[in-house]
This record gives structure tokens, C-alpha cells and sequence, in this order.
């Protein structure tokens, strides 16, 4: 949904990917476990965070838990806890807490603010972009704030005189300063020096309630954020439609907002896709709507990423919307379009997790046992779920036919340990690309290095990872300065077939090759020492044959004179395995009606054009005239003038691109089809 640049939400599973703006690393994955113990007590307040939870205490100490990769925690480590842990330095004088996607910030009682976890982009206002694993002071703001908002990567502080000021990451103007420029230290929000009775801080947006309950809020407005009807991003502060009074309270996180009002209803608007606004749908909102039975009793509210809850006049909370890793608190993993009770007093212990394929869809009727005594099945969603679980040690491992998972098994302790993973499932083979040497050997160009040699199998690569395949690359050792013999490139692509096969538990691999990558292949496949996994090896472009035997001879000779003998040993030895006797021993063995593994491999030709082309034009005759080697009929591998080329029965498969020895069809993705059907290896 993020639009381009600094940060991009894609939500998979219920899981926020932030690529480029946050780390790569995603939390931990969908385990819980839920001990028979008693509940925390003598809390006052809580938030929560992208994937960590902090609570002010009675003795306004601050408490955490959860992910901690950042430091967000707090405690000086980046251990995740599954239990509170203290906040090194704030053991008391806390009076106010705000927790973003991967930072915390408290208020302390003389006024001051500090913040600790994620700094890249200055959140923490300490002048830095350091991260922090323990409590560090704001600039400019050791006294004089009376409350805080922190959101995912920037955060706002309310003065004493009802002022607002932020800082942090600022790109779509969520520090309201009239600017997109980030800030290490806080700015003015303008229009808002004085009347501001609270603010709250979400994704890429922020939100002050004024003295007259109104809201007024401004940033990125792509789902409706700011609540004014629109979709269009302010710099500055604008008014929430319908929301010019009556409000008490407001809460915004991720690209939602939700509002208390006078009676302890609740109000939300933005971003939907998960029940997050609670109104019974998935339809993003401009502007506010009802919470499905809350229309009073609510006396605070509290939205996390994907979710909200609210804390009810009786005691009891209630939260809807994303409940991927059980962030609802009423004992499933199942999402919520409306609200429901969080539930205690749970007995025994839950794990829960997800079983999805390469391409992260879900897989059902898997059979997980644990320990081989109690078993489950995931779900239409790939959900699977034991509960009930006496304390200890469990090994988790699924099973259906036809497929392979990774990981095989995992264990996982509660409690208090929970850090299994999801299991992901594969039923086809996975893919090594092998990329080739293209292009005239002598560097006459400046770089050794080729661009990007695996550009060839960037456009397929993506449809054969969403069709469940999983791929690695060879990369092979290959260059305009020097190639090494076919044999060294071997053993690169044997430590990528083994990655892949570690990978998928799968026992055999599925080669596309290029060029020379087609050869590396059939050397790898011919050799005494094959072990016997591979399944097919689908080239294009490949020189199947090499040159012919005749044509080699006449080069060889040359090369005494020309002292290309002397570079091709030295510089480009792999060119040298293209000689009179050793090309044309290797050229016969791979014959198709010779080839000795097309009993145990399938071979899928994809044009076959030799180096030079020449051969396409003089076929056997410059065999038969320079060499006098005949190969018997026409081998109908090389790609003839016609540019129609003859099917091959039996293991293999026929297919014509171009005659130039480029990748047509795959490269740029139009043609694609002919070779891999909708997505999928067919040969």
C-alpha cells in the first residue's frame, strides 16, 4: 500500500513487512503460549507497539514485553521476552507512556521525555540516529511536557501551555511543520502553539484533540487517516469531519484512528483491511463510524498497527480487528470485525503457528503432531493450534502427502520459551538458475564483470516463486577478464543445488540454464560423481553441441598464429574445454540418443543456437566438409534457419526463441508461457 520511497507496508498474513524504512528482520513468528499463572497486577496504563507491549505500574515504574530487536524493551538488551522485564532507569516518576513500531518514550513526572529502541530516522529526539537499548533524554524537553504520542517512526510531545511538538521521520509531513524534511530534535507543529489538550501519533500521520473536543490531524491520507473526507496528504494540521466536538479521548496507530466520546462510545476511521475500526467490515472509512457495540461504556482506547482495543467502565477489555499472533487476547488467532473480550485465567498452554507454501499461501490438511502423542490439522487458512498443553518440551512436526517441510520438525519449550516458527510446505522441486558467459571474451570494455548475469531469470523468477517453487542461483565464476574451467564451475552449482534441496527437504532440484550455464549443468549431470538429484534441465541458448568439430579445428589452428591459444589458457581456460578433442568427445556423449542420464533426468532444450551462428546455416555439412564427422540425422538441438527447429520425443522437449543466442521471451517476460506454462514447470 506504501506508495514508493522510504517505507512500504505489505501485510502478509497479518504480519507488517516494512521494507527499505524499517529492518528487514520480521518479529517472531505465530507461537503463543499462555502459562496457568496469575495475571499481571497493579497496572494503570498499557500501550503497545509494533510486535512489544509496556505498562506504567501503580508505583509508575514502567514494564515491557515481546520483541526486542531494537532495544525497544528497554532493559539493555535486544532479548525477546515473553514476560514483563523492567525498564532499566524507570523503575518510578513515570506518568505517561507510547509505544511506536520499534521505540518506546516515557513522560516523567517533572516533565521530561525520554525514549529508547529504534533511531533511524531521529524518533528518539535525542540528535542521533543511534538506536538505544536503555532510556536516553529528549533534546530540548526535560520538562514542560505534559503528555506524548509515539508512532512508528516519529513522535510528538504535548506542552504545558497545550502546545504540540514532534520529530522523527517526516516524509509525508507527520511533524506538521509545513515541511518533509526529518527532524532529530523537536519542531513546532503549526497552528497548534496553544488549545491542544492531547495528540496521538500513527503510521506516517498525527492527531491533536483541542480544548473544545475537535480533532484536527495531518500527514500521509492515502486510507483516510486524517478523517477529513479525503485522500489527499497535509503538511499542516486539518479538522476531522464530524468530529468538532465531543470527543475525549484519541488513539492512532498504523494508518487508523479511533476517538472515545462523551457517554464512552467509540469512533474510527482509515485504514480496515483486518476489522481494525471495528464497524462489522473490512472497508476502509474517510471518515469516522460507529464501533459495533460500543456506543458507551468505554472509558479509554488504545490502537495497535492492526488492531484496537478498549478498556470497559466494568474492567473487562475488549479489542477487534488483526489477531494473527493472538494480539486479541481471547484465545484464537482468528481476526475480529467487531469487538470481543480478552480472556484470562487460561489453563495449560497454547501454541499456535501457520503452514504456507514458497509463495506464503496457505496450506490445509497438514498433519502437525507434537511429541507424536497429540496431533491437529491446519486449517482452510493453514492455521493449526494446540492447546490445553501441560508445561515442557514439544516437537512439532508436520506432514502431508506430497510435500516437504522446512523446517522437518521444531521444538519448542513453554514455559517460558516461545520462539518456534511457521512451517512452510513444498510439493514441486525447487529451482537453480545457472546463469552463462555471454559476449566477446577479450575485456575490451573496461569492467571484468558482467552486470548482472542473472538478469535472464529475474522476469520468470518471480512467477515461479508465486507458484510455490523455491529458487536459488548458481553464480558461477565468470567474467570478460577470466572463466575458470567448466569442472570449477561444478562445484558452485553443486553447493547451490544443496542449498536448495536443504532448504525444501526436497531430494531433487529443477536446473535453468544458460549459455555456458548449460554446459556447467550437463557436466555436473554427466559426471562420475552425480548423485543423482536433479529431476530436469531446462537451457536455452545453450551450446548443446558446441562448435562444430570442423569449424573447431580450423580456430585451433589459427590460434597458433593469432596467440588466442595463449589467452584462452590463461585468461578464459573455460574456453579452451571448447578444443578439437575435448569438445568433441563431450559433444558425443551428449548426444540425445547417447546421453547417458536421459533415463534419470528429463532434458527441456530452449533454442540451442551455438556460439556462432554459422552452424545454423551450414548444419552437418561443415561437418562433413572440413571435419568429415558425421553425427548421423540433423541433431534438431541447434536452432535452425527456419526458425521452427525439430520436435525431440521421449525426455525431450523442443522450443525455439531467437536465433542470436538471447534470452527472447524470458528476458523481458512475453513469451514465457511457451516454456513454463501459467507459472509452473512443464516442459
Amino acid at each position: 500500500m506504501k506508495r514508493q520511497g522510504v517505507r512500504l507496508f505489505t501485510i502478509l498474513s497479518g504480519v507488517i513487512l516494512l521494507a527499505l524504512l524499517l529492518p528487514d528482520e520480521l518479529p517472531p513468528p505465530a507461537v503463543l503460549a499462555h502459562p496457568a499463572t496469575a495475571p499481571l497486577q497493579n497496572i494503570i496504563a498499557v500501550v503497545g507497539g509494533g510486535f512489544h507491549t509496556c505498562a506504567l505500574t501503580s508505583g509508575r515504574g514502567v514494564k515491557c514485553w515481546g520483541y526486542n530487536e531494537y532495544g525497544q524493551l528497554g532493559d539493555g538488551t535486544t532479548s525477546y521476552r515473553p514476560t514483563p522485564v523492567a525498564v532499566t532507569g524507570l523503575g518510578s516518576g513515570v506518568t505517561d507512556l507510547a509505544a511506536g513500531y520499534y521505540h518506546t518514550c516515557a513522560l516523567t513526572s517533572g516533565g521530561g521525555v525520554k525514549c529508547w529502541g529504534y533511531n533511524s530516522y531521529g524518533q528518539l529526539g535525542d540528535g542521533t540516529t543511534t538506536n538505544r537499548l536503555i532510556p536516553v533524554a529528549v533534546t530540548g524537553l526535560g520538562s514542560g511536557v505534559t503528555a506524548l504520542a509515539t508512532g512508528s517512526n516519529h513522535t510528538c510531545a504535548l506542552t504545558s501551555g497545550g502546545g504540540v511538538k514532534c520529530w522523527g521521520f517526516n516524509q509525508w509531513g507527520q511533524l506538521g511543520d509545513g515541511t518533509t524534511t526529518q527532524r532529530l530534535t523537536p519542531v513546532d507543529v503549526i497552528g497548534l502553539g496553544s488549545s491542544v489538550t492531547a495528540v496521538a501519533v500513527g503510521e506516517d500521520q498525527t492527531c491533536a484533540l483541542t480544548s473544545g473536543g475537535g480533532v484536527k490531524c495531518w500527514g500521509y491520507n492515502i486510507v483516510g487517516e486524517l478523517g477529513d473526507g479525503t485522500t489527499i496528504q497535509r503538511l499542516m494540521p486539518v479538522a476531522v469531519i464530524g468530529l468538532s466536538s465531543g470527543v475525549t479521548a484519541l488513539t492512532v496507530n498504523g494508518e487508523h484512528t479511533c476517538v472515545l466520546i462523551t457517554g464512552g462510545g467509540v469512533k474510527c476511521w482509515g485504514y480496515n483491511s483486518y476489522g481494525q475500526l471495528g464497524d462489522g467490515t473490512t472497508t476502509n472509512r474517510y471518515t469516522s463510524v460507529d464501533v459495533i457495540g460500543l456506543g458507551s461504556g468505554a472509558t479509554s482506547v488504545a490502537a495497535g498497527p492492526l488492531h484496537t482495543c478498549a478498556l470497559i467502565s466494568a474492567g473487562g477489555v475488549k479489542c477487534w480487528g488483526n489477531n494473527s499472533v493472538g494480539q486479541l487476547g481471547d484465545g484464537t488467532t482468528t481476526d475480529r470485525w467487531t469487538p470481543v473480550d480478552v480472556v484470562d485465567d487460561v489453563t495449560g498452554y497454547i501454541i499456535s503457528g501457520r503452514v504456507t507454501d514458497n509463495a506464503g499461501s496457505s496450506i490445509a490438511g497438514v498433519a502437525i503432531s507434537a511429541d507424536g502423542s497429540i496431533s491437529t490439522t491446519s486449517n482452510g487458512n493453514g492455521d493449526y493450534t494446540f492447546s490445553g498443553l501441560a508445561g515442557g518440551t514439544y516437537t512439532l512436526t508436520p506432514s502431508k502427502n506430497g510435500y516437504t517441510f522446512s523446517p522437518a520438525s521444531r521444538t519448542i519449550s513453554v514455559p517460558p520459551d516461545a520462539t518456534g516458527k511457521n512451517f512452510n510446505g513444498y510439493d514441486k522441486p525447487p529451482i537453480v538458475f545457472v546463469h552463462g558467459w555471454t559476449g566477446f571474451p577479450f575485456p575490451l570494455w573496461g569492467s571484468c564483470e558482467w552486470p548482472n548475469p542473472d538478469a535472464y531469470f529475474e522476469s520468470i523468477d518471480n512467477d515461479l516463486h508465486a507458484s510455490g517453487y523455491y529458487t536459488a542461483y548458481a553464480e558461477l565464476e565468470t567474467s570478460r577478464c577470466y572463466t575458470p574451467h567448466l569442472v570449477d564451475n561444478v562445484t558452485r552449482l553443486r553447493n547451490a543445488i544443496l542449498q536448495a534441496k536443504t532448504a525444501t527437504n526436497q531430494p531433487k532440484v529443477i536446473l535453468i540454464a544458460h549459455s555456458m550455464g548449460g554446459l556447467v549443468s550437463r557436466a555436473y549431470i554427466e559426471s562420475p560423481d552425480y548423485p543423482g538429484d536433479v529431476a530436469s534441465l531446462f537451457t536455452f541458448g545453450s551450446p548443446h553441441l558446441g562448435l562444430s568439430p570442423g569449424l573447431l579445428t580450423f580456430l585451433v589452428l589459427s590460434a597458433k598464429y593469432l596467440s588466442l591459444g595463449y589467452y584462452c589458457k590463461y585468461n578464459q581456460p573455460a574456453v579452451c574445454d571448447f578444443s578439437d578433442t575435448g569438445m568433441s568427445s563431450f559433444n558425443k556423449s551428449h548426444l540425445p540418443w547417447t546421453a547417458k542420464r536421459t533415463s534419470e533426468v528429463d532434458y527441456h532444450l530452449i533454442s540451442g543456437n551455438a556460439p556462432f551462428w554459422l552452424r545454423n546455416t551450414l548444419g552437418q555439412f561443415t561437418d562433413e566438409l572440413i571435419d568429415g564427422i558425421a553425427f548421423g540425422p540433423d541433431d534438431g538441438i541447434t536452432a535452425t534457419g527456419s526458425g521452427i527447429g525439430l520436435g525431440l520425443s521421449g525426455t525431450f522437449d523442443r522450443f525455439i526463441t531467437d536465433e542470436n543466442h538471447n534470452v527472447f521471451g524470458i528476458e523481458d517476460g512475453t513469451n514465457k508461457g511457451h516454456y513454463f506454462g501459467d507459472g509452473s514447470i512443464t516442459g
